[in-house]
């Protein structure tokens, strides 16, 4: 093993369990690979695509149900203008979504969950719903829940 320096040591002793923003990066860590890990038949079973496709689907359903600009869509899913502009490409391409130039602004596009993808996607997440429901309850009390939740929204 490679000798380490006095810097680094004393930033891994920094580092140490006890660091709230350390066990907070760890937790986003472990919470990231637990999400992949779990069964997305519910989600392809319905056509969709887990991942940016999904997470950009759903915005427009339940944030955006009227439809938003693709600039908004791109800030939402913390994105370019590119990547979002490819997970609408694939939405639209298999009829979950459409395109509409702005009322206000005929060079700006506003995408929206088409009829499809609305009951796709809450057909997806209905389905989904109580493998996460089963963690959290096996985990946290529903007042803890109510919690985590709240500290949730103020982190993002």
């Amino acid at each position: 093993m490679p000798k380490r320096t006095n810097a680094q040591q004393r930033l891994i002793d920094r580092l140490s369990i006890q660091d709230p923003p350390h066990r907070i990066g760890i937790a986003m860590r472990e919470i990231r690979r637990g999400a992949a890990s779990l069964p997305t038949g519910e989600i392809t079973a319905r056509g969709l695509t887990p991942g940016q496709q999904f997470d950009a689907l759903g915005l427009l359903v339940i944030e955006h149900p009227g439809g938003c600009r693709m600039t908004e869509l791109a800030r939402a899913l913390r994105v370019d203008a590119s990547t979002a502009t490819r997970a609408v490409d694939r939405l639209v391409r298999d009829g979950l979504a459409v395109r509409r130039t702005a009322e206000d602004d005929g060079r700006a596009l506003i995408v929206e969950a088409s009829r499809d993808g609305v009951a796709r996607y809450l057909a997806a997440v209905s389905a989904s719903s109580p493998v996460l429901r089963g963690t959290l309850d096996a985990a946290f009390t529903s007042a803890e829940q109510a919690i985590l939740a709240e500290l949730l929204d103020r982190l993002v």
